[in-house]
């Protein structure tokens, strides 16, 4: 038998669309298998992806805004973070983004097995794009309206940035959860709940403008638990809301960062398994 081929990575890169078209087919068939069960679910997560900011709106239409924030940019607020969630559940399901649950239950090995690279498989095997959609349809509908309440003149420029922010958002929470999900290479169980506990606080903080606060706490939402980088550094940087203060390349710059902690953590974590495995590794973990 002769030597196994070895692939480039431009070549791994190049099948990146072809996985993609695959979790597409397999995500129809699961949505057909029971469309009513399929169609139920996906209104909840219409229903209840924006329900996390549901508090922060009522506030601000109580009391016409909430500081420097109108109604309107509250609700652009609260449907960027929706729009953010969504994406994260369209591309990143089935615990690929909650990756501490897989460290610690054993389910990495899987992964490790596949004749392909591990980027590839975390970058593609979580695509749903129809059973994770209903979050972002329902943030499109809260961000179209908010803007035709806005005073801005949405132009090419603006759309650039908004798409360069809402990406870099997406990076900053993957960075993020990554980071701290890697503990899990040490601490199976407490990391499973740190990281668990980390997600939430993102959910909750993330839809509420966190103007006001103190520096080192600021800049702990910004850096360490990133919830201002899910919708308020974003949103204040492309609405002008502090002037100057808050330059459209602020979240970009930190999400950047971020996904370098998240990678070098994971990496380490990585060398760390390769020498004792799973501590957890059950029938649960199997998911049998």
């Amino acid at each position: 038998m002769g030597e196994p081929r070895v692939r480039s990575t431009w070549w791994y890169v190049a099948r990146v669309p072809a996985r993609y078209a695959l979790g597409f087919r397999m995500d129809l068939a699961f949505v057909l298998r029971s469309p009513g069960l399929a169609a139920y679910y996906l209104t909840l997560d219409a229903i209840l992806t924006p329900a996390a900011g549901a508090a922060t709106f009522l506030l601000a239409e109580r009391l016409s805004g909430i500081g420097a924030w109108s109604v309107a940019q509250v609700t652009f607020l609260l449907g960027y973070a929706t729009l953010v969630e969504g994406i994260l559940s369209v591309a990143f399901t089935y615990n690929v983004s909650h990756v501490s649950r897989r460290i610690g239950r054993g389910q990495l090995d899987h992964l490790l097995v596949q004749p392909q690279p591990l980027w590839l498989s975390l970058v593609s095997e979580g695509f749903a794009p129809l059973s994770g959609g209903a979050a972002v349809l329902a943030g499109i509908v809260i961000l179209s309206w908010s803007i035709a309440h806005l005073p801005v003149m949405p132009d090419p420029v603006w759309w650039g940035l908004f798409l360069a922010n809402l990406g870099a958002s997406v990076v900053a929470i993957l960075g993020a959860m990554f980071a701290w999900s890697s503990l899990a290479f040490w601490a199976p169980v407490a990391a499973e709940e740190v990281a668990t506990n980390v997600h939430e606080a993102l959910t909750s903080l993330g839809v509420f403008p966190l103007d006001g606060l103190g520096g080192p706490l600021a800049a702990g939402l910004v850096a360490v638990v990133p919830a201002g980088l899910v919708a308020w550094l974003p949103a204040r940087a492309l609405l002008g809301i502090g002037g100057a203060m808050t330059p459209t390349w602020a979240t970009p710059a930190a999400a950047a960062g971020l996904a370098i902690v998240g990678a070098v953590a994971f990496r380490a974590g990585l060398r760390q398994y390769r020498k004792v495995g799973s501590s957890r590794y059950t029938d649960f973990g199997h998911r049998r």
